[in-house]
């Protein structure tokens, strides 16, 4: 398996997801981990929730590859998407970081969680869901 440190936007689609989802992701008040990560959700707070996801994305890199590469310089820029846009930024951003022991920290796990949460989310508003016999 390759890894590699996931863009900027990436980054900024999940953060921004994470603290603004306008009632279309699922609440991150059911997630303590993520919700601690967000603060207080001002442009402050979520740079360093961006941050935090990029030390644990380097982390796994770094272990990967047998490298002591930094963490790259990041600030928060809002970055909206539709749900399932944001979907694939977390299984693509997790995918990345499942290297090392990374996959067992707490991080790790909520966005793993969530990321399950919002697929249930997606498929809940399918016409073919909704069809779909009960049993």
């Amino acid at each position: 398996m390759s890894a590699y440190i996931v863009n900027n936007e990436t980054i900024d689609r999940i953060v921004t997801a994470l603290a603004h989802g306008l009632g279309e992701m699922p609440d991150v008040r059911y997630f303590p981990v993520l919700e601690k990560l967000l603060g207080d959700k001002t442009p402050s707070s979520l740079t360093k929730a961006g941050i935090a996801l990029y030390r644990m994305n380097t982390a796994a890199v770094n272990y990967r590859y047998d490298e002591q590469e930094p963490v790259p310089p990041y600030v928060f820029r809002y970055e909206y998407a539709n749900k399932v846009q944001v979907l694939k930024s977390i299984k693509c951003y997790t995918y990345q970081c499942s290297e090392g022991n990374i996959p067992n920290r707490k991080l790790y796990k909520a966005l793993e969680d969530y990321a399950a949460s919002l697929a249930m989310n997606i498929v809940d508003g399918l016409k073919e869901y909704d069809e779909a016999e009960w049993g």
